[in-house]
């Protein structure tokens, strides 16, 4: 079998799309699937690139603002260089899998498979164009969100299957598409048993607690929240925690003036650290870990991959997100909901926490063993090969 995988993200990248591809990848390869890959040079993160065997890598346009059309050029420049350089490969591909977002690379793979003569298989993290009106980025009543949405619907009623990461995901694809399956972002097993060996469960006697965010710092991870609540809750409460947030993103520059602006000194920014480092540092200092989404009906529909990341470090969680995630975390028992976008919610959460800590804690030492079952990539990949239909 010969596969050909379309991605504007990829290894060593520090994106949830980046590491699905180049996990995908590796799984392929191990099964004895001969897999090409069309990508870019890494330009999300500061990261020097590392060739990879089969791997195309091209250069885009870079975002020069926040603008639509910025934004337009840079989906566009990946779009139309994957199409060119698809014809450097010769021979037959049984599939061309493409990695989304952004959804114009949908498009991409698409036409490649008519080039090719072959099927399309469409993997979907984020529900584009409705993703890009949570973020800000675009307006419902916009030509662009309206030339989206047309473009998103035909991609699906013309992918041979659809992947994508959560069950409400797949409900809202169905509406368009029957041969839609469910594979989690987990982390994969090699990571799974690293982290495990630095894991210990057992109780953390420290007072003070230490409450760390990782990832992506934009719109819809609504950390607006975690600052407010930062500044307004009492003293008593501020001397018992600290915050600290790893990673990068459009609204770390806002977030940090305003953390200054509000003399919040009891909330640092890390910036963004190796995959393997943060986990490092969540083992050593975290105390309890924060997820939030903003509060968004299209949201609500995916899951974060980092929730089985944080799940590895046998943590607590605060979480304020909805959705089959939501679900997930209540059924553990090893984290506090609070609302999204709510400050008083996450406050008395916080609260909660900290005067129930150990109960939380022993509830929050089999979540990594609960990955190990459930929600590896190896486990989840598998779907691609014993579903009928499905590359197989």
């Amino acid at each position: 079998m010969r596969v050909l995988i379309v991605s504007q993200f990829f290894y060593p990248d520090i994106t949830a799309a980046a590491f699905r591809a180049y996990d995908l990848y590796n799984f392929l390869r191990k099964h004895g699937i001969e897999v090409d890959v069309i990508t870019t040079y890494p330009h999300k993160s500061e990261v020097l690139d590392i060739p990879s065997d089969r791997v195309i890598k091209v250069n885009i346009a870079r975002l020069r603002d926040k603008s639509v059309i910025s934004y337009l050029v840079h989906y566009f420049s990946f779009m139309f260089k994957a199409i060119f350089f698809s014809f450097k490969l010769s021979g037959k591909y049984d599939y061309i899998f493409t990695i989304s977002p952004p959804l114009f690379v949908g498009l991409a793979g698409y036409i490649i498979s008519r080039i090719k003569r072959t099927y399309f298989i469409l993997d979907i993290g984020d529900l584009w164009p409705d993703s890009a009106v949570a973020a800000g980025k675009l307006r419902k009543e916009s030509l662009f969100y309206k030339l989206g949405r047309k473009l998103e619907v035909f991609l699906y009623g013309h992918a041979y299957a659809i992947t994508c990461v959560a069950k409400p995901m797949q409900r809202y694809i169905q509406e368009w598409a029957q041969n839609v399956h469910v594979i989690y972002s987990g982390p994969t097993t090699a990571e799974v048993d690293k982290v495990r060996a630095l894991v210990s469960a057992g109780d953390n006697k420290r007072i003070k607690k230490t409450i760390y965010y990782t990832g992506n710092m934009g719109i819809v991870q609504d950390l607006d929240t975690l600052l407010l609540t930062a500044k307004r809750m009492s003293q008593n409460d501020s001397d018992n925690i600290k915050i600290q947030l790893i990673g990068e993103g459009s609204e770390r520059p806002r977030l940090e003036q305003y953390a200054r602006a509000n003399d919040i000194k009891n909330v640092a920014f890390l910036g963004l650290k190796p995959r393997e480092e943060t986990f490092r540092i969540l083992h050593t200092d975290a105390d309890i870990l924060y997820l939030s989404l903003m509060a968004d009906s299209t949201l609500e529909k995916t899951i974060p991959s980092k929730l089985f990341d944080y799940f590895l470090l046998n943590r607590p969680i605060l979480f304020g997100i909805e959705g089959e995630g939501r679900e997930i975390l209540e059924a553990t028992g090893a984290g506090v909901y609070f609302k999204p976008g709510d400050s008083d919610s996450l406050a008395e959460a916080i609260r909660n926490l900290l005067e129930n800590y150990d109960h939380y804690r022993e509830k929050a030492s089999g979540l990594g063993d609960m990955v190990s079952r459930r929600f590896t990539r190896e486990i989840n990949f598998k779907i691609l090969l014993d579903v009928k239909g499905l590359m197989s």
